[in-house]
């Protein structure tokens, strides 16, 4: 699973804190994902998790969260975040601050960073650059078939992006090597997205789901980056809710900068 580069070939890691960055050809985007080391946390969260609802211990979620924003350089008092629901609600907004349930954010604000959470589902991020409007989506399963990637692509649209124009990056997930389901969720999804395992149970692609809905509502195939790493493969860089074990989470961003 994944495109070249690599992610060692991406990965930053500013005063220890690593980062995965994306979109780097893109000077007006500022994109990436955090991963798993250069926090604090202990085992099994160890070190750099995000994640505020997980059973970690708070001080030290805080402090991996002020070291994600100086490394990511980005002010956490110009963030737009959301809580999770695997559904389908992508919110425009135009400020900082949390919005709510939600499992999409566009905007048009410069300068303004959409967060994105982490630890297996797929973070993907849009960008128009000739509209202004970028967003980030989050797409587990359940949001998939809920239809989070029509409504974000929507939500971009009514924004002002042209989806011909718009450009995805898929981030990292897990893969179709680790990712088994129950025949009743693989039969929802198109048979192109899923093949039998070793145990005879469905092995789905979510990054192959999102890239069908995306070329579907009009975005151009080769226009789509990643996905980079099976999240489960490399639990030695990403967190992934499926080694059995609590774990932590990661967060994904994409900001524009301003025009100079």
């Amino acid at each position: 699973m994944g495109e070249s580069p690599t992610a060692e070939e991406r990965v930053h890691t500013p005063n220890g804190v690593a980062l995965l960055l994306l979109f780097r050809d893109l000077p007006a985007l500022h994109c990436g994902l955090s991963l798993r080391s250069g926090g604090v946390s202990e085992q099994p969260f160890a070190s750099l998790n995000l994640g505020g609802s997980t059973p970690d211990r708070p001080a030290a979620v805080a402090e991996n969260r002020r070291r994600f924003y100086h490394a990511a350089e980005l002010d956490p008092s110009q963030v737009a975040r959301m809580h999770q629901v695997h559904g389908a609600q992508v919110a425009t907004v135009s400020k900082a601050g949390d919005v709510g349930e939600a499992d999409g954010l566009v905007t048009r604000e410069p300068g303004l960073a959409l967060l994105v959470t982490a630890a297996d589902c797929l973070p993907v991020f849009l960008a128009d650059l000739e509209a202004g409007v970028i967003g980030a989506l989050h797409a587990g399963w359940r949001g998939i078939l809920a239809g989070v990637i029509d409504a974000g692509i929507e939500a971009a649209r009514a924004a002002g992006a042209v989806p011909e124009r718009l450009l995805v990056t898929l981030g990292p997930a897990i893969g179709s090597c680790c990712f088994e389901v129950g025949p009743d969720v693989a039969e929802r999804f198109d048979p192109a997205t899923h093949r039998p395992g070793r145990r005879g149970r469905p092995h789905l692609d979510l990054a192959a789901a999102v890239r069908l809905r995306l070329v579907r509502a009009g975005i151009d195939n080769g226009a789509i980056r990643g996905p980079w790493a099976c999240t489960r493969c490399r639990s030695d860089l990403f967190f992934s809710a499926r080694t059995g074990e609590p774990t932590g989470r990661m967060v994904g961003f994409v900001a524009r900068h301003p025009p100079a």
